[in-house]
């Protein structure tokens, strides 16, 4: 009828089921790194490494600077005199697993008549989460490094400049003075076109902000022109000289840890006031070890879904995921790697 208005229904639902929408994850860096030392059970709380010092009495050091000659003539022998009798000794490393966790929980009602499965979410949150605490632990101790190194200053609070390389050679003059190996032996160049052999290298790791600045570096190859040799890490961006690059956003910075922004106006500055710094983790072999109780990534998991009475839950209303690990990391070499601390280029 002309001019009549007919009334719509009020939907029923009125929505769309729609797809799991992704979830930020993240790739384990300086987890995969470390060797892991499988720690017995029922040993102990603390694992010990031992490392002899050199005769010359310092950490990694055979002979000083310009002390060539006087180390020849301490082994001279005179006729029929026996030499005195040297001793070695050592330095102990210790490390103490802590215990990590994390616990979800769920009600009945989500389980059973919610459309999505958040028990199974929750079961994967629980393990990403554990393994996010171990690196974080891994970069805490390795950020914490004595061997530093700052980009354009003396200290966190003087960093002014971002990575070049001048401090990149300065790096590894340091670590071959004290006998540090590459971690990762040379790669050869294929027969593809415009790919080249990557030299034995020093894995560095670093925040994604850092990436721009290191791409900058001249010389640096993309991971697009190693050819058929395989990568690192999933987070590996290239190389340059005779470093490696890994970029995570887990790595995170100082904010406004340097100088002034009057003084690096061209860096960036989250808090607008002082420049934002970035730890980089130079790695050299057997520079850091990793303990895990019951061996490589070990992680308890279990799920104690709803439906299970106790006196806590006699109605079984409730379901819980758990995960745990003990773990420790520890620095079993201070001159067989560095920390960086620079800029950001403000982009």
């Amino acid at each position: 009828m002309a001019g009549h208005k007919f009334a719509t229904d009020t939907a029923r639902i009125g929505a769309v089921k729609g797809m799991m929408l992704e979830t930020a994850m993240f790739e384990e860096c300086l987890g995969a790194a470390g060797d892991t030392i499988p720690m017995p059970r029922n040993q102990g709380e603390t694992y010990k490494w031992k490392r002899f010092i050199l005769p010359s009495g310092t950490d990694n050091v055979w002979i000083a600077a310009g002390g060539d000659d006087e180390f020849v003539d301490e082994h001279k022998t005179a006729e029929g005199v026996t030499p005195s009798a040297d001793s070695v000794t050592s330095t102990i490393i210790t490390a103490t697993p802590t215990q990590y966790s994390c616990l979800y929980t769920y009600t009945d009602k989500t389980a059973e008549l919610y459309e999505d499965d958040i028990p199974a979410q929750e079961v994967e949150f629980a393990g990403q989460r554990i393994r996010l605490v171990r690196e974080m632990h891994n970069y805490g101790k390795l950020k914490a490094a004595t061997n530093a190194f700052y980009a354009g200053g003396t200290s966190t609070a003087t960093v002014k400049a971002t990575v070049s390389k001048n401090l990149l050679d300065k790096v590894k003059r340091d670590l071959k003075r004290y006998y540090c190996k590459p971690q990762y032996k040379a790669l050869k160049g294929s027969t593809d076109y415009a790919t080249y052999p990557i030299q034995a290298s020093y894995p560095v790791y670093a925040h994604t902000d850092l990436e721009s600045d290191i791409k900058d570096l001249p010389g640096f190859k993309d991971v697009a022109e190693y050819g058929a040799n395989q990568t690192i890490s999933p987070n590996e961006i290239g190389s340059w000289g005779q470093f490696r690059f890994m970029v995570a956003p887990e790595l995170t910075y100082y904010v406004g840890g340097g100088v002034a922004v009057a003084s690096a106006p061209t860096l960036k500055a989250d808090d607008s006031t002082n420049v934002d710094v970035y730890p980089m983790i130079v790695l050299g072999a057997n520079a850091f070890k990793q303990v895990a109780l019951r061996g490589l990534n070990s992680i308890d998991a279990n799920h104690i879904p709803h439906g299970v009475r106790d006196k806590s839950d006699p109605g079984g209303q409730r379901g819980y995921v758990w995960a745990s690990t003990w773990h420790a990391a520890e620095i079993t070499n201070q001159d067989w790697l560095a920390v960086i601390e620079a800029g950001v280029t403000d982009l």
